[in-house]
């Protein structure tokens, strides 16, 4: 689920807690997808069928503070961040490398026999920088940059999907009241150019983020977000003879209970959300539900 659940996890990033956690439970995705390992092995039409998966779920962040203004941290929410958070008279820093690895087909594109997995290794660093406009307002700037490297692919040159991924992201939140309640709402806008070795899967990505948290009962908290995006990409696939664009649209809500039976270190997070992608060619086309139950542990 490594894909789709980045729009909920990014968006929540200013609201994540310096407290260490884990958090453990399920996660489930019905998903329309020609690019996703958990289809099937044989397709025989560029539409996806629908497919459906199960899997565990894995939340952490422990960090150590080795001095007033000196942070180091492992963390893993899809991918595994080793880095440090410092505090210096230029501002706030944050900065680590990060690791993550999943499968994809040698090749996507092959109707009516069967498609081969292979591993993908993604390894990079990355950099933010937070910011503050008032006194009811964070921010960061950040930038990512990772290599990608697939183990085998079987594949015409110009769709290889080896490269290097480059994201430039500014993510906001304020703090404000309406009608006696707080309310966090958040604005974030990113920019992903992924430099593929293929010219026609290099692409270039744009996304708004916007949305909510507010706390709706003393132990309960709701989050909502909204992803609007465009996704363009370099050159023309061989394939269907045509450079493939296409539309993002997503939306999810988060409801975190805290406190449970009255111990404060424990909580429950319960997330769903929608994400599609329409594309001008119907194999890139993307469609997906998902929701994860899960719970957690402060210390």
């Amino acid at each position: 689920m490594k894909k789709i659940l980045l729009l909920s996890f990014s968006a929540c990033i200013l609201l994540a807690s310096e407290q260490n956690f884990v958090e453990f439970g399920v996660a489930t995705k019905s998903s329309k997808n020609n690019f996703s390992t958990i289809g099937e092995d044989s397709i025989n039409s560029q539409k996806a069928k629908s497919e459906s998966d199960t899997s565990p779920y894995l939340n952490f962040f422990y960090g150590y503070n080795l001095s007033d203004s000196t942070n180091i941290y492992a963390s893993y929410n899809n991918e595994l961040r080793v880095g440090s958070k410092m505090n210096t008279s230029f501002g706030n820093f944050n900065f680590g490398i990060k690791y993550s690895a999943y499968d994809a087909w040698e090749d996507p594109f092959l109707l009516g026999t069967n498609r081969v997995e292979t591993d993908v290794r993604e390894l990079g660093a990355y950099l933010e920088y937070g910011v503050s406009f008032s006194n009811i307002h964070q921010g960061k700037i950040k930038y990512e940059f990772s290599s990608v490297d697939y183990n085998k692919e079987n594949i015409v040159k110009e769709l290889e999907r080896e490269g290097y991924r480059h994201i430039l992201g500014f993510d906001n939140m304020w703090k404000l009241k309406f009608f006696e309640r707080d309310i966090n709402y958040m604005a974030n806008v990113s920019y992903e150019m992924y430099d593929a070795d293929g010219k026609a899967s290099a692409y270039d990505r744009y996304d708004l983020i916007l949305g909510f948290s507010t706390p709706v009962s003393e132990n309960l908290t709701l989050s909502s977000f909204i992803d609007i995006g465009k996704k363009n990409y370099d050159e023309t696939n061989p394939v269907f003879n045509k450079k493939i664009d296409s539309t993002i649209t997503g939306i999810n809500a988060n409801l975190r209970w805290d406190n449970i039976l009255n111990y404060k270190s424990v909580y429950m997070n319960f997330k769903a959300g929608y994400l599609e992608e329409d594309a001008n060619t119907d194999f890139y086309d993307k469609e997906t539900t998902y929701g994860i139950i899960s719970l957690g542990y402060k210390f």
